[in-house]
């Protein structure tokens, strides 16, 4: 299990089998690569202007915004982060990104580093074009290496739009907005003293924004 005692008011998250994330990421790298070859030989509608036409790969950098629910007491701040992806044909990208976010706790006011993990697929209406909206859909991880918070991992479900602007043949211009759908349980003294009681898992929201550069090749 990969959950531990939280202090007062803290937050971990539901304990999963701690063999459950490397194979969900492993197979989800399978899945891209197993992809490469056919997107590599994918004509978008016939047309010779389109930035993936034997481009499947892709990485990009990218910063952002984000908004946490105040369930998780953490002040809303700056994160940055790497993505890779593959592109299973002309309009769908299958995605996995890593992205740091240095913050602290609101009660507290101990900093602390949460790490999150995101397996996502991104689709665009219009891949050909210069401006190009989309949407993005995938789960995300967040670890939390603070006292509130030890070696606490939350799951979550994302959604949100995309637009693209094409720079050249391989870069393009990201922006994102993200909801985040997070399971959450709570552990809490009621008088003060003793050990801490651990309440149901609870589902909040919280949002971001990010914007990257993406560079296929």
């Amino acid at each position: 299990m990969v959950s531990k005692r939280v202090s007062r008011g803290g937050f971990r998250g539901r304990a999963i089998p701690i063999l459950a994330l490397p194979s969900m990421v492993a197979s989800f790298l399978l899945v891209i690569f197993s992809a490469v070859g056919p997107a590599r030989s994918a004509e978008p509608d016939g047309s010779s202007d389109t930035a993936r036409v034997g481009h499947a790969l892709h990485v990009s950098g990218q910063v952002g915004w984000w908004d946490f629910n105040e369930a998780f007491r953490f002040d809303d701040d700056l994160f940055y982060g790497l993505r890779a992806g593959a592109w299973i044909n002309p309009r769908l990208s299958l995605e996995i990104d890593l992205e740091q976010i240095r913050t602290r706790d609101e009660e507290r006011r101990e900093w602390s580093r949460a790490v999150f993990l995101n397996l996502h697929g991104r689709y665009q209406w219009r891949p050909e074009r210069l401006l190009s909206p989309g949407m993005l859909a995938g789960v995300s991880f967040m670890a939390a290496d603070n006292e509130i918070a030890a070696n606490s991992i939350t799951e979550g479900l994302d959604l949100g739009p995309t637009l693209s602007l094409r720079l050249g043949r391989q870069t393009s211009l990201l922006a994102e907005i993200l909801f985040r759908y997070t399971s959450l349980k709570h552990s809490y003294r009621a008088d003060g003293t003793g050990a801490g009681q651990d309440e149901a898992v609870q589902y909040v929201w919280s949002h971001g924004l990010r914007l990257g550069v993406d560079f296929a090749f």
